[in-house]
């Protein structure tokens, strides 16, 4: 499954390619034909990767897409620039988690608000979705901001947490 946007690939990796991103060893950048570059994957997401997300997709492989990483592709370059993920399907009242982050050499170019724009897009056609939450750190304004750009609205905030939403109607709206 991938999305498209004037700038973006946004591609939702299978089993086999999240295996791969792990390794960074550009196995992933070959099958999927892109410009190699030097990334990593620290060992908190290699171990969600191997512990949670790959035991999620074994056991709901028609709903992988609420699983895996969804990697961001600048067109142009030919290169990763960044991922995004849902954590799990909608629950009981159509709430579902987006967890997101742009590759440092990446970062400051619009690239993330544009993939999150689309993803938001697609979440909504699902069935069952209704709200798309998101949690921040206070401090990090460019996630923030992000946030702020697709129309995400603040419900609470700690000194250590901001919590987001986008209501589908809300979404309606901005189109």
């Amino acid at each position: 499954m991938q999305l498209e946007t004037v700038r973006l690939h946004i591609r939702a990796l299978n089993k086999q390619e999240l295996l791969k991103y792990i390794l960074y060893d550009h196995s992933l950048e070959v099958v999927l034909n892109l410009n190699e570059r030097k990334r990593y994957v620290t060992e908190k997401i290699k171990k969600s990767i191997e512990d949670k997300i790959i035991p999620e997709i074994n056991a709901n492989p028609a709903n992988y897409l609420f699983y895996t990483f969804w990697n961001i592709i600048n067109k142009k370059q030919r290169l990763m620039v960044g991922d995004i993920c849902f954590k799990g399907l909608p629950n009981e009242k159509g709430e579902v988690e987006i967890g997101y982050g742009t590759y440092k050499d990446f970062q400051n170019n619009g690239f993330m608000t544009e993939a999150i724009g689309e993803i938001v897009s697609w979440a909504f056609k699902q069935d069952k979705v209704r709200k798309i939450i998101a949690y921040t750190d206070p401090n990090n304004i460019a996630s923030n901001k992000v946030l702020k750009k697709n129309k995400f609205r603040t419900q609470n905030q700690t000194t250590k947490t901001v919590y987001w939403y986008l209501d589908k109607i809300d979404n309606d709206k901005r189109k």
